[in-house]
């Protein structure tokens, strides 16, 4: 069992690598704003999804994978910037914004891509990769018993503050959401705000490196 003490380092770790704003949280916030707490809450499942996909790349010394072979990582990448790109467009290709119509006319993602784009989000995200593969390690300890049992706690601890912390985000950008649609002259400033967070969000995930 890990010291009481370097589960509290790890998890302030993971505090500080989930608040400082990144490729995730743009996502999750502008998800948000768009089409509401529901689809959120569904990017947040594809992201939660790219964190365990790290974790188990981790938990079988794989995690150096996406390393050792760069041309996956970038071809993820490029993948998601592209559709951000898209989602960009989108967000301000209606010409009416009126509270009523403007969002009507917007193509709102299904589930299924909400999950994938939240999933590919994560994966392709070079300060989660570098988390994982050079300071989740440091909180491993071969005297405190079992490294896969470590691998799983710290893991669970992970996985629970993510969740709490982008709950917290999705709520927050949900109920501006709810605000800003009851004033029309904001939903023109909305829609170019949600398109200008994406194409920055694609250009850092195009031409950021791991």
């Amino acid at each position: 069992m890990l010291p009481i003490t370097q589960l509290i380092y790890f998890s302030l770790s993971v505090i500080v690598l989930i608040i400082i704003p990144g490729p995730t949280m743009l996502y999750l916030i502008s998800r948000s704003l768009l089409q509401g707490q529901k689809a959120g809450m569904i990017s947040l499942l594809g992201i939660v999804t790219g964190d365990l996909f790290y974790i188990l790349l981790s938990s079988f010394g794989l995690s150096t994978a996406l390393f050792t072979f760069p041309l996956l990582f970038h071809i993820l990448k490029l993948s998601g910037a592209l559709y951000l790109i898209y989602l960009a467009y989108q967000a301000v290709r209606v010409p009416s914004f009126d509270s009523t119509k403007s969002h009507k006319g917007l193509i709102k993602d299904k589930p299924q891509k909400l999950f994938v784009i939240g999933l590919l989000t994560t994966i392709s995200n070079p300060k989660v990769a570098l988390f994982f593969v050079s300071v989740f390690s440091q909180f491993l300890d071969p005297k405190s018993g079992d490294i896969g049992h470590q691998f799983l706690l710290l893991g669970s601890f992970f996985i629970t503050i993510s969740l709490l912390i982008n709950s917290l985000i999705i709520f927050s950008a949900s109920k501006s959401k709810i605000r800003l649609s009851k004033n029309p002259k904001l939903i023109k400033v909305q829609n170019w705000a949600i398109a200008g967070i994406l194409m920055a969000l694609a250009i850092k995930m195009a031409f950021t490196g791991i």
